[in-house]
């Protein structure tokens, strides 16, 4: 029933995710559009940090719908919020076995938007495994701004340390098992403003030679 496209686990483990989003992989699928703001890599809200950064995370447009119109799944549980209809809850990437679309006509157990996107985790199975992942970006890779260059500022602070570990396993075989997740962030940058102070005419309140350019 309806429209489903899935990724799975092969995908997910083999594409690049920079802001370790787990709806990036939704925006890959037909029919599923992002807004500008859900490909923001360095803003502090790019990070899915409170309610802003969520919000960028679920900015996706569905079956020609408009964002913040879809119900987002996490093992079979709504995490819509009550805010921007944004996800709530940001599960980790490496933890994932599965992103599914589901647009048009719902089976019974969906509805309340244009377009679902369904979540589901990975779990335990008779053999131990694990992962650990450590992604590292930094201004000492990254090439200066144009306004930069042309003030002569060099490149601003910008430090991101994206870092987790799952584990899975047996707890009983062939019949109970356990997986856990684990991500962690840290983040520092350095924002910089131009802005202008009044000159000597204008502070003697002559603004005579004071223009605004527009465009």
């Amino acid at each position: 029933p309806g429209f489903q496209n899935a990724v799975g686990e092969a995908v997910i483990e083999s594409i690049p995710n920079i802001n370790h989003n787990a709806f990036y992989y939704a925006s890959i699928q037909p029919g599923v559009v992002p807004r500008a703001a859900f490909n923001d890599t360095q803003s502090v809200s790019a990070f899915g940090i409170g309610i802003d950064g969520r919000r960028y995370y679920s900015a996706l447009s569905v079956g020609g719908g408009q964002a913040f119109t879809n119900d987002f799944r996490l093992d079979g549980l709504s995490i819509q919020g009550s805010a921007w209809n944004e996800a709530s809850v940001l599960p980790n990437p490496e933890g994932l076995q599965e992103t599914r679309t589901i647009i048009n006509i719902f089976p019974a157990e969906y509805g309340r938007a244009q377009g679902v996107i369904a979540l589901t985790t990975k779990t335990g199975t008779n053999r131990y495994e694990f992962s650990l992942f450590d992604r590292v970006r930094n201004e000492i890779l990254n090439a200066s701004r144009f306004g930069n260059n042309a003030r002569g500022i060099p490149r601003p602070a910008f430090k991101v340390n994206s870092y987790g570990i799952t584990l899975g396993g047996p707890i009983r075989r062939n019949s109970a098992f356990f997986f856990f997740s684990y991500a962690g962030l840290r983040h520092s940058e350095n924002v910089d403003w131009l802005k202008t102070v009044p000159t000597e005419r204008e502070r003697a309140g002559d603004f005579s030679q004071t223009y605004v350019s527009v465009g």
